[in-house]
């Protein structure tokens, strides 16, 4: 197994609603290739941290890179790992309006996350940051 993080920037800033259909379509699109992990998003910019089959994370990291919706895709770190840091796939990111997204399932508001106790420390390091950096 392998785990990759990386960020990129969004081509345009991305409503709440096209944010949602992300999540939705990245659940459905991951479950199936047995990806976990976190994706954030603030401000026009993208953190993923995806894990999982060798062969399937290189693919979706493949995808990332090479979709005209992101623009710098940077991979900050890519590891072997024998087990799961994240046991799902879920999504956080902020918004500016009244938030209607808690019932949806994966979605974590950014004071919510609670990150697995196994996860590398140089990755923790990098989510805790990421919502303090607008700050």
């Amino acid at each position: 197994m392998l785990y990759t993080v990386y960020i990129s920037a969004a081509a345009t800033l991305l409503t709440t609603n096209e944010l949602k259909d992300l999540l939705v379509k990245s659940q459905l699109r991951n479950s199936d290739f047995g990806i976990t992990g976190l994706l954030l998003y603030n401000n026009g910019v993208f953190m993923g941290v995806i894990e999982g089959n060798r062969q399937y994370v290189t693919k979706l990291f493949d995808n990332i890179e090479n979709d005209t919706n992101n623009t710098a895709v940077i991979k900050l770190a890519e590891q072997p790992i024998t087990e799961r840091q994240f046991d799902t796939w879920t999504m956080s990111f902020k918004t500016n309006g009244p938030d209607g997204l808690k019932n949806i399932q994966g979605y974590v508001q950014p004071h919510q996350i609670c990150l697995p106790v196994n996860i590398d420390r140089r990755v923790a390091e990098l989510v805790e940051t990421f919502f303090t950096c607008d700050k």
